[in-house]
């Protein structure tokens, strides 16, 4: 409870901003509490749904999500990285807006889960290996930015959305390889392990 209200409340406050990420992290910090506690018990709900709940999960998310693509909002909504005053909202709306994007975040979350075999494949090797993806994307996307206004305006917006999933697609696909993956975890094991040698080797001296 205490992540979500800090997620609604982030966007109050002008000082957390894109820098380091800050606002992000805080806005979306209730799908890391939501996972790190609760993340096994989760996935095995969604998992043991009947057909028919996934098909309402399902039908549900398409239809909000058709409500808020139809709403045209700013983009900016979906970076969590402005405050409301930037995103031309007085503090009421923009926390009402901002509860009502993350409860669509989590339902579409909780719907793709229920829609996960349980067995392994490229899907899951793809989610285990998320790091580097989560890491890199963002130069991928300022890349992008610079060329879909005019996408946007030339061809509209069925084919720029059309651009992005197939952008989304192989960012995952090439972020996600084995080697990129194995690099990451390799310098963060190195980076973690110096911090119990370096306390060691005071206590020496």
């Amino acid at each position: 409870m205490v992540s979500v209200v800090a997620a609604v409340a982030a966007g109050c406050f002008g000082f957390l901003g894109n820098e380091f990420a800050v606002s992000r992290a805080v806005v979306f910090l209730p799908f890391y509490v939501l996972g790190a506690v609760f993340g096994h018990r989760i996935v095995g709900v969604a998992a043991r749904l009947p057909i028919v709940a996934k098909a309402g999960l399902a039908a549900a998310s398409g239809a909000l999500t058709w409500v808020v693509f139809r709403a045209d909002l700013s983009p900016w909504w979906f970076f969590a990285s402005r405050s409301y005053e930037d995103l031309n909202a007085d503090a009421g709306e923009g926390a009402l807006m901002r509860a009502g994007l993350l409860s669509l975040s989590a339902l579409m979350v909780f719907a793709f889960l229920a829609f996960m075999p349980d067995r392994q494949g490229r899907i899951a090797a793809a989610g285990r290996r998320s790091l580097a993806v989560y890491l890199f994307h963002g130069f991928i996307i300022m890349g992008l930015a610079m060329m879909m206004p005019a996408v946007l305006e030339d061809y509209g917006r069925w084919v720029a959305l059309g651009v992005c999933l197939l952008v989304a697609v192989a960012v995952v696909a090439v972020f996600s390889h084995p080697g990129f993956d194995a690099v990451l975890r390799t310098y963060r094991d190195r980076v973690v392990g110096l911090a119990p040698r370096r306390q060691g080797a005071d206590n020496a001296s």
